[in-house]
């Protein structure tokens, strides 16, 4: 992914191309577009980085009888940092304007810093969150973060193994000592892709020391082993480890027999093929399935050199070029994808395919312009550029330390909604404070001249603007994909509810909320209050009445048909039929629901919801058991990533003895 053969009289035109398969893969796959296992593409950059770089490594030490660390990592330098740079710097910046500044924009700045030092990995391994993830343009660089934290320590490796061995490069102590660090590394990702969670029990002392690791940061709950494998440097070094084997062995295979190396080859492209088409985002994955991507690359590199119908193809201008701008293109297509998401969230696959298309044009321009200038640099010009990849690799960290700063104080960061092409750009538009201040470009903010809300019982209006109306408050909603128009905007929660009912004795710290109506036989009965910026509590539920049902949607659904329960009202709002319970159980008989199907979110190690859950299925109701391979926590997360929630629901409904015996599965995920 970011080394090139330099040397000419080590140039393989066909690993170039090979790298070019690699990198299409993976933009198909972002684009989501008939390859569903796509991402093995990073698989095969990892095979042929360890190869490549080793191969260098290895013409040094004939050619000088030695490795400089400080020419390695110069030539990592000049050859990561000044085009991965110009592109986060880009990507911050447009982020401020497409991405909500309700928690997107915060990871995104996050990751920024994170990948700053090649540690996006590490960044988003902690992260237990879908938003972390699916929506933010960096989330492609924990690859870039895996790869380079194997070459932070890979050239004192290389010394280790050449004074080891005599400096003689084709002696078995490497290949021995290679193998045992390779397959370690492997055993490591495989434990943890089947969750062999290290002391982790549940009711343990250890499990809450990790509870406590969870909250700060650090480890994501109970799927942390998983996770890990797939994001953390030790499960992965394996892969850049069979390249680095490959780079000792290569030269022996060059003259074996040709029909050997051509069946051999196309099974390595067959095993690549198998992967690409069969794996998916649920395949558990690296584990034993990655040695399908790793030896198919394995073997392409071994044979394809002896095979002239493979090493033509591979060898062709469009892949060889596409192997050239592979670093470019995979360090651009990803931010313009999420970007085009962002900009037309309701568009079709073909919006996001136009948009990897697109990266071609600045990956080609970041090649040419930017690679290339900095990756040979001349005696006279060398200080003058070691000075500039310097400033360059500060510039993307000032900036996301200032971006991320703004974001998490309410500068005013701006994002460009959707829908109604509004840009907050001022004080106090980020957390929905202030509105009279300007929070657009150029165009003064509307006031809200609302007279102070009378309530009345029997009234179902709320005297409040709709949140549709209120830019702070639809950017978040319209970022969930939810209705901006079925909630109402609070700029000063606590006056507003004190206006209704006395309740808060202090309101020198004044807060907005979006408010959530709870409506019984068409009267305003209570409601809730939903923070929109960063608040421990997001939730603080105002009853007006005590025996008022304390449910959302009450007056909404026919209750002669299921009723779906879900645990907030935001989930209940992509359900048919649905209501949601608002902070508790409810005695949902006394309000006329007969038929009922229980929803709870998607969190196994909870034990509140495995209490609630148990007590369910023992009364003989009915109640949704996620399947086993569903990541997402709530329903709202689900609906972001794409899935089909109502035939999800419909699909895992479950009652009795099935429930009991799904419910067991469940529970120990």
């Amino acid at each position: 992914m970011s080394e090139s053969f330099e040397l000419k009289d080590h140039y393989r035109s066909d690993i170039q191309g090979l790298r070019g398969l690699a990198v299409l893969l993976v933009v198909v796959y972002h684009t989501g577009f008939a390859i569903p296992g796509g991402f093995v593409g990073v698989d095969m950059f990892f095979v042929i980085s360890g190869f490549v770089i080793t191969q260098v490594l290895m013409r040094e030490v004939e050619l000088t009888g030695k490795v400089s660390l400080k020419d390695f990592y110069s030539r990592r330098a000049r050859r990561l940092i000044p085009a991965l740079s110009l592109v986060m710097v880009f990507t911050i910046l447009v982020s401020i304007v497409t991405m909500s500044p309700f928690g997107e924009q915060q990871q995104i700045f996050k990751t920024a810093i994170a990948s700053v030092f090649f540690g996006g990995n590490i960044h988003l391994f902690a992260m237990n969150s879908y938003d972390a993830l699916t929506n933010n343009p960096l989330r492609h660089l924990w690859s870039l973060g895996v790869e380079e934290q194997f070459y932070w320590v890979y050239p004192l490796f290389f010394i280790g193994l050449m004074k080891f061995s005599s400096f003689r490069l084709d002696s078995k102590r490497i290949k021995v000592c290679l193998w045992v660090f390779s397959l370690g590394s492997f055993l490591i990702g495989l434990a943890l892709t089947n969750g062999f969670e290290f002391g982790y029990r549940e009711g343990t002392e250890i499990e809450r020391q990790f509870g406590f690791l969870s909250k700060i940061g650090f480890i994501p709950g109970k799927d942390w082993p998983t996770k890990f494998a797939f994001f953390g440097a030790p499960a992965r070094f394996w892969e850049i480890l069979v390249g680095v084997i490959l780079a000792f062995t290569v030269q022996k295979f060059k003259d074996h027999s040709k029909l050997l190396s051509t069946g051999l080859a196309f099974l390595g492209l067959a095993l690549v093929a198998w992967a690409s088409l069969t794996f998916d985002a649920a395949t558990k994955f690296p584990g034993h399935l990655a040695l399908l991507p790793v030896v198919g690359t394995a073997l392409l590199i071994l044979f394809n050199q002896n095979v002239g119908v493979l090493n033509k193809f591979f060898g062709s201008k469009r892949l060889v070029y596409l192997g050239d701008i592979s670093y470019s293109l995979y360090l651009w297509h990803w931010p313009l994808i999420v970007f085009a998401k962002a900009i037309w969230p309701n568009s079709s696959s073909a919006v996001l395919i136009a948009a990897a298309a697109v990266s071609l044009v600045p990956a080609d321009l970041s090649y040419r312009l930017v690679e290339s200038r900095f990756r040979k640099p001349s005696a006279k010009s060398k200080s003058h550029k070691t000075l500039v990849i310097g400033l360059l690799a500060v510039t993307p960290l000032f900036v996301s330390i200032v971006a991320n700063t703004a974001a998490n104080t309410g500068l005013g960061l701006p994002r460009v909604d959707s829908v109604f092409s509004n840009l907050a750009t001022r004080s106090g538009c980020l957390d929905g404070a202030n509105l009279d201040k300007h929070c657009f470009f150029g165009v003064e903010e509307p006031k809200f001249n609302f007279a102070k809300p009378v309530f009345k019982k029997t009234n179902t209006k709320i005297n409040l603007p709709k949140a549709s109306e209120n830019p702070s408050a639809s950017g978040y909603l319209l970022g969930r994909k939810l209705n901006p128009d079925k909630f109402y905007y609070a700029e000063k929660f606590k006056e507003w509810t004190n206006s209704i009912k006395p309740t808060f004795p202090n309101t020198k710290y004044e807060e907005p909320r979006i408010i959530i109506p709870l409506f019984y036989q068409n009267t305003l009965v209570g409601f809730q209050g939903r923070a929109i910026g960063i608040n421990k509590i997001k939730y603080i539920t105002i009853m007006l009445s005590d025996d008022a049902p304390k449910i959302y949607g009450l007056d909404e659904i026919e209750k002669d048909k299921t009723v779906y329960i879900t645990e907030g009202p935001f989930d209940s709002t992509f359900i048919s039929n649905s209501i949601a319970l608002c902070g508790a159980d409810g005695d949902v008989d006394k309000w006329g629901i007969s038929d009922r199907v229980w929803i709870y979110d998607n969190e196994p190690r909870n034990t509140e919801i495995l209490s609630r859950i148990s007590r369910v299925i023992e009364l003989g109701q009915k109640v949704v058991i996620w399947p086993p391979n569903t990541e997402e926590k709530d329903i709202n997360d689900m609906i972001l990533t794409g899935h089909n929630v109502q035939h999800m629901i419909e699909s895992n409904t479950y009652s009795g003895l099935e429930a009991k015996l799904k419910f067991n599965i469940w529970k120990k995920i």
